[in-house]
């Protein structure tokens, strides 16, 4: 790869986070992702329709929709290039600050903690409720709070780890294909009667893509817990290590 590319990943890459920071989710802004999700739901009747077979007509469907995302982003990029290179830079910090979650993530998960260090634990659960796909309805404090450091963890991957994973080595026409891979497996990577089959590729799509940043989250979650108290980074380790493999997702 060339010193440019290494040089405007430099840049790129904590600029987005710490836009990221500043502004948060962008609930009231046009989203990629909520058209990711309009795709998925666009686009899903069709493959049904002209692929009998539900597993292979999923298949075709992801792949397809993770190709062109990635292929628009690239685009995209490529005129705002030929525009003028700043337009191009500033374009790129932009998709993928949408590809992020650092500040919403924190708010959501410090909300239910404030809540519980106040015992305020029926608003508490119905803030857990918002971030967690579960039943919390019979959840007390404990149970909330193990819930939202669980969320936070698998959060850590699919909104921070992954997405600059992705753009690291692929830049962001990969990330955003990554975060179509994450989206699918939102909408359409369940174990029901509708989706066992039709979702069954998305769900391992997206297995593969967080192989690696999930495991380049531990020396992450290592070091903040390090920071925060000391030799408890040795507990992380101990956890990453020993629980990982008892969960259904590898990981």
């Amino acid at each position: 790869m060339s010193e440019g590319y290494f040089h405007a990943v430099g840049l790129i890459l904590p600029a987005t986070f710490i836009l990221d920071l500043l502004l948060g989710d962008s609930h009231n802004w046009p989203h990629p992702v909520r058209w990711m999700g309009w795709a998925i739901n666009r686009f899903e009747p069709t493959y049904r329709k002209r692929i009998e077979d539900e597993f292979w007509s999923g298949a075709l469907f992801a792949v397809a929709l993770v190709v062109s995302t990635g292929l628009l982003a690239a685009l995209l990029l490529t005129l705002m290039d030929f525009i003028h290179p700043m337009a191009g830079l500033i374009t790129r910090i932009i998709l993928l600050y949408y590809c992020l979650s650092v500040r919403a993530l924190m708010e959501a998960a410090m909300e239910i903690y404030q809540l519980l260090k106040k015992n305020q634990v029926d608003n508490a659960r119905q803030k857990v409720a918002f971030i967690v796909g579960r039943d919390v309805t019979r959840y007390e404090k404990n149970d909330i709070a193990r819930a939202t450091v669980e969320t936070v963890a698998e959060n850590f991957v699919d909104g921070v780890v992954a997405p600059l994973f992705f753009a690291a080595i692929g830049g962001v026409p990969l990330a955003l294909a990554y975060k179509m891979i994450n989206t699918l497996d939102s909408m359409v990577g369940y174990k029901n009667s509708r989706y066992q089959l039709f979702g069954k590729f998305s769900a391992r799509l997206d297995d593969v893509a967080n192989y690696l940043p999930a495991r380049l989250s531990i020396p992450v979650i290592m070091l903040a817990a390090k920071l925060l108290c000391g030799r408890c980074w040795r507990r992380a380790l101990h956890t990453a290590l020993k629980e990982g493999r008892n969960h259904a997702s590898p990981n």
